[in-house]
C-alpha cells in the first residue's frame, strides 16, 4: 500500500466540503484555520475566488498604493496577525461588524471584486447616488498622540473607553498594529474616492480598491502638525461645542485660540468623533464632514488643556 501524504488521500473530498459548510459564514477566523490545516487539499476546498469574495464580504482591502497580493495570502496573514486580537475595535468584533455592514450594501449580488467595482462606480445604482449607508464606527475611536511621533505610522491610537478598561495587559493600542482595523473599508458602501470637508488642506482621497480606514487616517495625520492661522482655527470652532472648552468663561476664547496652532492641538481638545456623509462634489465624489466631541477645556494659568470629567 502506498504512503498517504494528504487529507485527500485519507478522507473523501465531500467530507471536507461538509466540514467547511458547517462553519458559519461569518466566522472567517475558523475558515482560515481550517483551510490552513488542509494542506494541499485547501486549494480544492477553498478556491482563490472564495478568498477574494471573503475579503469583500468582511470589508477588508488593500490600502492606497499597496501592491496587490493573492487574496488567500491576504486573509491568512490578516488572521495570523490580528484574528485573535481582544481590542474592542478589532479582531472578531470588527470582522463581524464589517460583515453586517457589507451585507446591507445595495447591489452586492455576489461579493466579487468585479461587482464591488461596479458598486463603487458613482454612475451605477447602489453607490452613494442611491443613498448612503454609513461610515465605519472605527473612525470615531481613533486618537492621535499629544506630541508628534518620530514615525507617522505609529501616531494613531485605537481608543479604549473607561467601560472597556481591564483588557489584557500589554494589549497593543497603536492603529498600525491592527491590520483588521486599518484595512477595513472606511465607508459602507465602499468608495474609490472621497473628500474630507470641515477641516481645510486635506486633499481628496483615492483608492481604486476602496478607501480604507488607513487611507483616511493617513490623510489626516499628514496635516496634523502644519501650522494653521488663528483665522482658520476660529472658522473650525463653528463645527464644535467650543463653549464647553472655555470652562463657561467667554473671556477664555482668546486663550483657547492661542492653544490652537495645529490640527494636533485641535484634535486634543476636540476629539475626532467619526465622519458623516455630507453630499457629493460636482464630479460625484462623496463628501464627509468630521464629527467632534469636546473632551478638554482651557484653564487660565495652566499650560495644558484639562480633561473634562
Amino acid at each position: 500500500m502506498g504512503h498517504r501524504s494528504g487529507l485527500l488521500d485519507v478522507f473523501p473530498v465531500e467530507l471536507l466540503f461538509m466540514i467547511k459548510d458547517h462553519i458559519p459564514e461569518i466566522d472567517l477566523r475558523t475558515h482560515v484555520c481550517f483551510s490552513q490545516v488542509l494542506g494541499p487539499a485547501s486549494r480544492t476546498v477553498y478556491t482563490d475566488a472564495y478568498w477574494e469574495i471573503a475579503c469583500v464580504k468582511f470589508g477588508l482591502s488593500l490600502v492606497a498604493d499597496e501592491e496587490e497580493v493573492p487574496w488567500r495570502e491576504f486573509a491568512y496573514e490578516i488572521i495570523r496577525r490580528d484574528g485573535f486580537c481582544e481590542h474592542p475595535q478589532c479582531g472578531v468584533r470588527r470582522l463581524e461588524q464589517n460583515f453586517r455592514e457589507m451585507s446591507k450594501v445595495y447591489g452586492m449580488k455576489d461579493y466579487s471584486r468585479e461587482t464591488l467595482m461596479q458598486v463603487m462606480d458613482a454612475r451605477s445604482p447602489g453607490a452613494f447616488n442611491n443613498g448612503f449607508g454609513g461610515t465605519n464606527t472605527l473612525l470615531a475611536n481613533i486618537d492621535f498622540n499629544r506630541n508628534p511621533h518620530t514615525q507617522s505610522v505609529e501616531d494613531g491610537i485605537l481608543r479604549i473607553t473607561e467601560s472597556q478598561k481591564g483588557l489584557p495587559e500589554g494589549l497593543q493600542v497603536t492603529l498600525s498594529k491592527h491590520p483588521i482595523a486599518y484595512r477595513s473599508f472606511a465607508t459602507f458602501a465602499p468608495t474609490p474616492g472621497l473628500q474630507l470637508v470641515t477641516l481645510g488642506g486635506i486633499p481628496p482621497l483615492r483608492n481604486p480598491m476602496g478607501v480604507t480606514v488607513w487611507d483616511v487616517y493617513s490623510a489626516v495625520q499628514a496635516k496634523l502638525d502644519a501650522t494653521d492661522s488663528i483665522y482658520r482655527m476660529n472658522e473650525y470652532l463653528r463645527f464644535v461645542n467650543y463653549r464647553r472648552a472655555l470652562n463657561n468663561c467667554a473671556d477664555d476664547l482668546t486663550h483657547l485660540l492661542n492653544q490652537l496652532t495645529t490640527l494636533r492641538d485641535f484634535f486634543y481638545i476636540f476629539r475626532w468623533d467619526g465622519l458623516y456623509y455630507a453630499g457629493q462634489t460636482c464630479d460625484d465624489t462623496p463628501r464627509f464632514a468630521f464629527g467632534f466631541q469636546t473632551v478638554r477645556k482651557v484653564v487660565k494659568g495652566m499650560a495644558e488643556p484639562q480633561l473634562i470629567v
